[in-house]
């Protein structure tokens, strides 16, 4: 595995559990703010506001049931709405009645016939069902989950974005860092093939720069000491070669010169 490599996998693993825990707390604050936005507040406002219908609505028909079984109020005039109810099978039926629902009738069947049971409500209920889909209808339009899943899935892609960027630089100053230290292990390795003539280029001025012209040195010395070896050995040799050849022409005229004499 390369040095290069090795820095950029430093990188990840040193990055990785900072951003998560980052990216978690910020999701966690981004979505409490969210949730202070007003369209929230008003989704909420609009599902309370229902509950709250709802209950009062139960409780006002357990009210004037209990008030009509118990004689505490008198029964009303029949509505037009007592054929449909005549018709049907039902023993009992709550309905809304009056200006925006502002009344609650309560018509039950018994053996003298249907009788029919009627009460002012303090809230017009149909008023207040109208304005819940009113709400509904607002926090939908704007679409608030969506709102909330498009700023997340942003934010996430804002932050990926982010890491690679960092990521891409940190792969960059690795490659601008480990590039001459490569370089400089090549050369050991030429140079220890016998290659005296390798050279690195160098134009750092820091420790890696250092070492590289400390490299060129020790080469270029290395070099000029092995051309001295050779001359050296050369010389030794045209020494040895000098003696043989004189002592070969001294036995050839040894004859010669005794011939003479």
């Amino acid at each position: 595995m390369s040095l290069r490599t090795r820095l950029a996998l430093v990188f990840i693993a040193a990055t990785l559990v900072p951003l998560g825990a980052t990216v978690w707390v910020t999701t966690i604050l981004l979505d409490y703010s969210l949730r202070q936005s007003p369209v929230d507040q008003l989704s909420r406002l609009s599902r309370s506001l229902e509950k709250t219908g709802r209950q009062y609505y139960q409780q006002a028909c357990e009210q004037l049931k209990a008030d009509a079984l118990a004689g505490r109020i008198a029964p009303a005039p029949l509505p037009d709405a007592v054929n449909d109810f005549a018709a049907g099978a039902e023993t009992e039926r709550f309905a809304l009645t009056g200006d925006g629902g502002s009344k609650l009738l309560y018509l039950v069947r018994t053996p003298a016939g249907i009788k029919a049971f009627q009460r002012s409500l303090d809230i017009r209920m149909s008023d207040l069902s109208r304005e819940y889909s009113d709400a509904r209808s607002t926090v939908e339009t704007h679409a608030f989950g969506d709102l909330r899943r498009g700023v997340f899935i942003a934010w996430g892609l804002a932050a990926g974005a982010i890491w690679l960027v960092a990521l891409t630089l940190v792969w960059l100053a690795a490659t601008r860092f480990s590039r001459p230290i490569v370089r400089l292990t090549e050369a050991l390795k030429s140079l220890a093939a016998g290659n005296f003539r390798v050279r690195v280029p160098n134009e750092r001025t820091d420790e890696i720069g250092l070492a590289t012209e400390a490299f060129n040195r020790m080469a270029t010395q290395l070099e000029q000491s092995r051309d001295r070896l050779v001359y050296l050995t050369q010389l030794a040799s045209w020494q040895v070669l000098a003696r043989k050849t004189a002592h070969e022409v001294k036995n050839s005229l040894t004859p010669i010169r005794l011939t003479v004499e």
